[in-house]
Protein backbone atom coordinates (compact mmCIF):
# COMPACT_ATOMS: atom_id res chain seq x y z
CA UNK A 1 0.00 0.00 0.00
CA UNK A 2 3.11 2.72 1.03
CA UNK A 3 4.36 1.66 -2.66
CA UNK A 4 1.10 2.81 -4.10
CA UNK A 5 0.80 5.41 -2.20
CA UNK A 6 4.51 6.79 -3.13
CA UNK A 7 3.29 6.46 -6.58
CA UNK A 8 0.41 8.28 -6.92
CA UNK A 9 1.67 10.84 -4.88
CA UNK A 10 5.04 11.13 -7.49
CA UNK A 11 2.61 10.73 -10.87
CA UNK A 12 2.24 13.90 -13.15
CA UNK A 13 -1.41 12.88 -13.25
CA UNK A 14 -4.20 10.76 -12.71
CA UNK A 15 -2.61 6.77 -12.80
CA UNK A 16 -5.05 3.77 -13.78
CA UNK A 17 -4.71 0.51 -11.74
CA UNK A 18 -5.10 -2.78 -12.74
CA UNK A 19 -4.78 -5.16 -9.98
CA UNK A 20 -4.69 -8.36 -10.73
CA UNK A 21 -5.21 -10.32 -7.80
CA UNK A 22 -6.93 -10.20 -4.46
CA UNK A 23 -8.01 -6.34 -3.42
CA UNK A 24 -6.44 -6.17 0.04
CA UNK A 25 -4.17 -3.42 -0.31
CA UNK A 26 -6.33 -1.45 -2.97
CA UNK A 27 -8.86 -1.49 -0.39
CA UNK A 28 -6.32 -0.62 2.36
CA UNK A 29 -4.92 2.45 0.18
CA UNK A 30 -8.76 3.99 -0.54
CA UNK A 31 -9.38 3.48 3.37
CA UNK A 32 -6.34 5.04 4.55
CA UNK A 33 -5.26 7.74 2.15
CA UNK A 34 -8.84 9.54 0.83
CA UNK A 35 -7.18 11.95 -0.41
CA UNK A 36 -5.28 9.96 -2.88
CA UNK A 37 -9.05 8.99 -4.70
CA UNK A 38 -8.62 12.16 -7.47
CA UNK A 39 -4.73 10.69 -8.23
CA UNK A 40 -6.91 7.36 -9.38
CA UNK A 41 -7.80 7.34 -12.73
CA UNK A 42 -9.78 4.25 -12.88
CA UNK A 43 -9.23 0.85 -11.41
CA UNK A 44 -9.43 -2.11 -13.73
CA UNK A 45 -10.45 -5.28 -11.75
CA UNK A 46 -9.42 -8.59 -13.03
CA UNK A 47 -11.84 -10.50 -11.07
CA UNK A 48 -15.16 -11.57 -10.13
CA UNK A 49 -17.79 -13.38 -12.03
CA UNK A 50 -21.02 -12.45 -13.47
CA UNK A 51 -22.39 -16.51 -13.88
CA UNK A 52 -20.22 -19.38 -11.85
CA UNK A 53 -17.14 -19.15 -10.33
CA UNK A 54 -13.90 -21.33 -9.89
CA UNK A 55 -12.53 -21.11 -6.83
CA UNK A 56 -16.29 -22.10 -5.44
CA UNK A 57 -19.51 -23.01 -8.13
CA UNK A 58 -19.81 -18.64 -7.50
CA UNK A 59 -16.73 -17.30 -6.72
CA UNK A 60 -14.18 -16.22 -8.57
CA UNK A 61 -10.72 -16.68 -6.82
CA UNK A 62 -9.67 -13.23 -6.67
CA UNK A 63 -13.23 -12.16 -5.22
CA UNK A 64 -13.45 -15.31 -2.64
CA UNK A 65 -9.94 -14.32 -1.16
CA UNK A 66 -11.26 -11.35 0.24
CA UNK A 67 -15.05 -10.31 -0.19
CA UNK A 68 -14.44 -7.67 1.97
CA UNK A 69 -12.08 -5.81 -0.44
CA UNK A 70 -14.01 -6.26 -3.10
CA UNK A 71 -17.38 -5.25 -1.93
CA UNK A 72 -15.62 -2.08 -0.69
CA UNK A 73 -13.79 -1.01 -4.15
CA UNK A 74 -15.96 -2.23 -6.11
CA UNK A 75 -19.19 -0.80 -4.39
CA UNK A 76 -18.15 2.10 -2.72
CA UNK A 77 -17.95 4.63 -5.43
CA UNK A 78 -14.83 6.36 -4.55
CA UNK A 79 -12.86 5.67 -7.35
CA UNK A 80 -14.10 4.90 -10.90
CA UNK A 81 -14.23 0.86 -11.53
CA UNK A 82 -13.80 -1.39 -14.35
CA UNK A 83 -14.80 -4.86 -13.63
CA UNK A 84 -13.16 -7.59 -16.01
CA UNK A 85 -14.82 -11.02 -15.02
CA UNK A 86 -14.23 -14.40 -15.31
CA UNK A 87 -16.82 -15.21 -17.71
CA UNK A 88 -15.36 -12.48 -20.50
CA UNK A 89 -11.69 -13.70 -20.04
CA UNK A 90 -12.74 -17.57 -20.55
CA UNK A 91 -14.11 -16.54 -24.25
CA UNK A 92 -10.92 -14.67 -24.37
CA UNK A 93 -8.59 -17.72 -24.54
CA UNK A 94 -5.82 -18.29 -26.95
CA UNK A 95 -5.40 -21.61 -28.65
CA UNK A 96 -2.29 -23.48 -29.70
CA UNK A 97 -1.39 -21.93 -32.95
CA UNK A 98 -1.20 -18.55 -31.38
CA UNK A 99 0.46 -19.95 -28.81
CA UNK A 100 3.16 -21.54 -30.82
CA UNK A 101 3.08 -18.39 -32.72
CA UNK A 102 4.18 -16.51 -29.38
CA UNK A 103 6.77 -18.92 -29.11
CA UNK A 104 8.27 -18.65 -32.60
CA UNK A 105 8.32 -14.49 -32.23
CA UNK A 106 11.44 -14.00 -30.29
CA UNK A 107 13.05 -14.33 -27.02
CA UNK A 108 10.41 -12.86 -25.18
CA UNK A 109 7.60 -14.81 -26.64
CA UNK A 110 10.12 -18.18 -26.35
CA UNK A 111 10.38 -17.78 -22.51
CA UNK A 112 6.66 -16.97 -21.99
CA UNK A 113 5.49 -20.28 -24.47
CA UNK A 114 8.54 -21.91 -21.73
CA UNK A 115 6.14 -21.43 -18.87
CA UNK A 116 3.15 -22.53 -20.37
CA UNK A 117 2.79 -26.50 -20.36
CA UNK A 118 1.35 -26.40 -16.70
CA UNK A 119 -1.41 -24.03 -17.68
CA UNK A 120 -2.38 -25.99 -20.98
CA UNK A 121 -3.14 -28.97 -18.78
CA UNK A 122 -5.16 -26.95 -16.09
CA UNK A 123 -7.58 -25.84 -19.40
CA UNK A 124 -7.50 -28.51 -21.29
CA UNK A 125 -9.65 -29.79 -18.44
CA UNK A 126 -11.68 -26.33 -17.89
CA UNK A 127 -11.87 -25.52 -22.02
CA UNK A 128 -12.26 -29.10 -23.44
CA UNK A 129 -9.92 -27.96 -25.91
CA UNK A 130 -6.13 -27.14 -26.47
CA UNK A 131 -5.95 -23.48 -25.02
CA UNK A 132 -5.25 -21.33 -22.34
CA UNK A 133 -6.72 -18.33 -20.68
CA UNK A 134 -4.93 -15.29 -19.80
CA UNK A 135 -7.14 -13.59 -17.29
CA UNK A 136 -4.38 -11.06 -16.08
CA UNK A 137 -3.28 -10.21 -19.61
CA UNK A 138 -6.82 -9.29 -20.76
CA UNK A 139 -7.77 -7.03 -17.98
CA UNK A 140 -4.01 -4.87 -18.15
CA UNK A 141 -5.31 -4.68 -22.36
CA UNK A 142 -8.23 -2.98 -20.65
CA UNK A 143 -6.04 -0.60 -18.45
CA UNK A 144 -3.68 0.01 -21.10
CA UNK A 145 -5.98 0.66 -23.96
CA UNK A 146 -9.39 2.00 -22.77
CA UNK A 147 -12.51 1.15 -24.72
CA UNK A 148 -10.75 -2.32 -26.12
CA UNK A 149 -13.24 -3.89 -23.96
CA UNK A 150 -17.05 -3.29 -24.32
CA UNK A 151 -18.40 -2.49 -21.22
CA UNK A 152 -22.07 -1.58 -19.30
CA UNK A 153 -22.43 0.05 -16.52
CA UNK A 154 -24.24 -2.56 -13.89
CA UNK A 155 -25.36 -2.60 -10.42
CA UNK A 156 -22.68 -5.23 -8.46
CA UNK A 157 -22.43 -6.45 -5.28
CA UNK A 158 -19.72 -8.87 -3.03
CA UNK A 159 -21.13 -11.61 -0.97
CA UNK A 160 -19.35 -11.15 2.17
CA UNK A 161 -21.41 -14.28 4.74
CA UNK A 162 -20.18 -17.38 5.09
CA UNK A 163 -22.00 -19.33 3.35
CA UNK A 164 -21.59 -21.51 0.01
CA UNK A 165 -22.41 -18.39 -2.14
CA UNK A 166 -19.00 -16.02 0.20
CA UNK A 167 -16.64 -14.51 -2.82
CA UNK A 168 -19.79 -14.22 -5.33
CA UNK A 169 -20.50 -10.91 -7.19
CA UNK A 170 -23.79 -10.29 -8.12
CA UNK A 171 -24.41 -8.22 -11.17
CA UNK A 172 -27.58 -6.75 -12.19
CA UNK A 173 -28.51 -7.25 -15.44
CA UNK A 174 -31.96 -6.80 -15.57
CA UNK A 175 -33.13 -3.80 -17.59
CA UNK A 176 -33.39 -0.64 -15.75
CA UNK A 177 -37.44 -0.66 -15.94
CA UNK A 178 -37.65 -3.96 -14.03
CA UNK A 179 -34.88 -3.09 -11.89
CA UNK A 180 -36.94 0.39 -10.68
CA UNK A 181 -39.73 -1.15 -10.13
CA UNK A 182 -38.67 -3.71 -7.61
CA UNK A 183 -38.84 -3.38 -3.72
CA UNK A 184 -35.04 -4.80 -3.75
CA UNK A 185 -33.27 -1.74 -3.40
CA UNK A 186 -30.63 -1.04 -5.75
CA UNK A 187 -27.19 -3.55 -5.49
CA UNK A 188 -25.22 -0.41 -5.32
CA UNK A 189 -23.02 1.88 -7.28
CA UNK A 190 -23.00 1.08 -10.82
CA UNK A 191 -19.86 -0.45 -12.06
CA UNK A 192 -18.56 -0.44 -15.81
CA UNK A 193 -18.24 -4.22 -16.47
CA UNK A 194 -16.52 -5.23 -19.26
CA UNK A 195 -18.94 -7.94 -21.00
CA UNK A 196 -17.70 -8.78 -24.43
CA UNK A 197 -15.14 -7.50 -27.03
CA UNK A 198 -13.55 -7.89 -30.63
CA UNK A 199 -11.60 -11.45 -30.02
CA UNK A 200 -9.40 -11.35 -32.92
CA UNK A 201 -8.59 -7.53 -32.12
CA UNK A 202 -7.74 -8.34 -28.37
CA UNK A 203 -5.39 -11.38 -29.60
CA UNK A 204 -3.67 -9.46 -32.25
CA UNK A 205 -3.55 -6.56 -29.83
CA UNK A 206 -1.88 -8.90 -26.65
CA UNK A 207 0.33 -10.94 -29.74
CA UNK A 208 2.06 -7.61 -30.77
CA UNK A 209 2.30 -6.22 -27.20
CA UNK A 210 4.07 -9.64 -25.64
CA UNK A 211 6.34 -9.83 -29.29
CA UNK A 212 7.55 -6.92 -29.06
CA UNK A 213 11.62 -7.15 -28.42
Amino acid sequence: MRLLATLLESAPGPVTIAPIGPLTNIAALLAARPDLHDRIARVVVMGGAVGHGNATPAAEFNAFSDPEAAQRVLTGGEVPCVLVPMDLTYRCAVGAAWLADLAASGPVGSALHALVPDYLAHYRKALGWDGMVVHDAVAVAEAISPGLLSTEALPVTVETSFGPARGATVVDRRRPEVRDSTEVPTLGTPVEVALDTDLDHLRTFLFERLSRR
